[in-house]
């Protein structure tokens, strides 16, 4: 079970925010079926409880989120460069943010790597 959640998580942090909702699905059959496979007596959810496993999604928002923190700590890492820049704003508001954000005109632009994690 190790081996197929490495792979299938290796890039997730790249393919994450865009990844459709079938392939989606298709991982997690994929997930399903392994397990049936190595616990057969078991129903799907009592093997998800007893191996312990988290959702793949929840697992590959971690991944992201964890990607990104540590972007944003390493000022040497490349992709440090792409992010938005700190926010100076002054005004005392409920919700200032880390970062000057910029209008996201696309969904596909709002749910990138980047944007996703800087709102």
């Amino acid at each position: 079970m190790i081996c197929y959640c490495s792979i299938l998580e290796y890039a997730c942090p790249v393919f994450y925010s865009a990844l459709l909702q079938y392939l989606s699905n298709n991982m997690n059959r994929l997930k399903k079926r392994v397990l049936h496979i190595l616990y057969p007596d078991l129903s799907y959810t009592v093997a998800l409880v007893a191996t312990s496993i988290a959702s793949l999604y929840k697992r590959r928002q971690a991944l992201s989120e964890a990607l990104f923190d540590q972007i944003m700590v390493d000022r040497s890492r490349t992709l440090h460069e792409l992010l938005p820049p700190c926010n100076k704003s002054t005004y005392c508001t409920q919700n200032r943010g880390y970062f000057a954000l910029p209008i996201c005109k696309t969904y596909r632009f709002r749910d990138t790597l980047i944007m996703k994690h800087s709102f």
